[in-house]
């Protein structure tokens, strides 16, 4: 954010945009000073946690920053060629790269109220945000506890079902001022973050990236030679098991999965969530091909290497020790799939 409040535009005219009023101005100073102690919160109660070797949802780590939400005229109708905005869009902790979850918080000039809700606004409305239904799992959880807990805070909530993959999940509510605004992008961010935590930020992965799957029992012989359905041919696969919300896990998550997924288009990048219904995975990866692993002191992130649906070599630390370090990643990595 510039000292004067403007924003350059995203669109090729690079025009600088002005807030529209006063109420967009006081929202962009409100929403710096909101996201910095939002930040500094996060910041410290990650520490500690680190600290005491724990792991849980971090209420404070929501949003990443800010950016300008609804191009417009002076008049506060939306325009693609305007030189005001009317609003900010949160961007949450789950974006990655090209695909941003936000929640705007847009100036509604008829009424002089803002409008929270999740997505950035398209021409049809807010675009809402992508969640994986992929596994039943996800779905119930999707239908009820996500749902339930957005409907409880007073949002009107529907969903829109996408393809066999994405289902789109839309939620909004109205504020009477700019304080009640912040506190209302607070209460909406936390739901999802809080159920579907590091999944979140795989899963916009995985929409950007064809090697990149999350690893469930249901697609686990896809990538792990199964006695009962052996595959003529699997994929060299690096399967990272994690939990949601495993503070080591999602500190790692930029260069394990983002990072080396796109330097090594050659291999396959899978993330197992322990935390979820994940039976199979842990008799046959875990169990029988680490030699239980998970009872031996370790903790996610588990680094396990699978060569033509075998199992090679895993990398994993106990929880006073550091993650797996990137050097002994890269290095298990070529040992067995090379440089790429």
């Amino acid at each position: 954010m510039n000292p004067d409040f403007t924003f350059p535009a995203r669109e090729a005219d690079s025009l600088t945009l002005e807030p529209l009023n006063e109420v967009t101005r006081e929202l962009v100073r409100r929403a710096n000073t909101h996201v910095a102690a939002l930040t500094d919160q996060a910041e410290k109660l990650q520490a500690e946690l680190s600290r005491l070797h724990k792991s849980k949802f971090n209420p404070h780590n929501l949003f990443t920053g800010f950016t300008y939400s609804q191009r417009c005229d002076a008049g506060g109708s939306p325009d693609p060629e305007g030189g005001c905005y009317r609003g900010i869009e949160l961007q949450l902790t789950s974006s990655v790269e090209a695909l941003s979850d936000c929640v705007t918080v847009d100036y509604v000039a008829n009424d002089g109220e803002l409008h929270v809700c999740f997505g950035r606004l398209t021409e049809d409305g807010p675009a809402g945000l992508a969640v994986n239904t992929q596994t039943e799992f996800n779905r119930n959880r999707l239908e009820k506890p996500l749902q339930g807990e957005l409907k409880m805070k007073g949002f009107e909530v529907r969903t829109a079902p996408q393809d066999d993959r994405d289902t789109i999940l839309y939620a909004s509510k109205r504020a009477g001022n700019v304080l009640d605004a912040l506190k209302t992008a607070n209460a909406l961010a936390t739901p999802f973050l809080s159920q579907c935590g590091l999944e979140s930020r795989l899963h916009n992965l995985l929409r950007q990236r064809d090697n990149v799957a999350e690893v469930s029992d249901d697609n686990l012989r896809e990538f792990v030679r199964l006695d009962d359905a052996p595959r003529d041919a699997y994929p060299d696969t690096v399967v990272v098991a994690a939990t949601r919300v495993c503070r080591r896990c999602a500190a790692e998550f930029s260069w394990l999965s983002v990072g080396l997924s796109k330097e090594r288009p050659d291999l396959k990048f899978g993330t197992a969530f322990m935390d979820k219904p994940s039976q199979q995975f842990k008799r046959k990866v875990l169990g029988a091909d680490c030699g239980d692993v998970s009872v031996s002191g370790f903790v996610a992130p588990f680094v396990i290497l699978y060569k033509n649906g075998v199992f090679q070599e895993y990398l994993a630390t106990k929880r006073d020790e550091d993650p797996p370090h990137e050097a002994a990643v890269r290095a298990l990595i070529g040992k067995y799939f090379g440089c790429g």
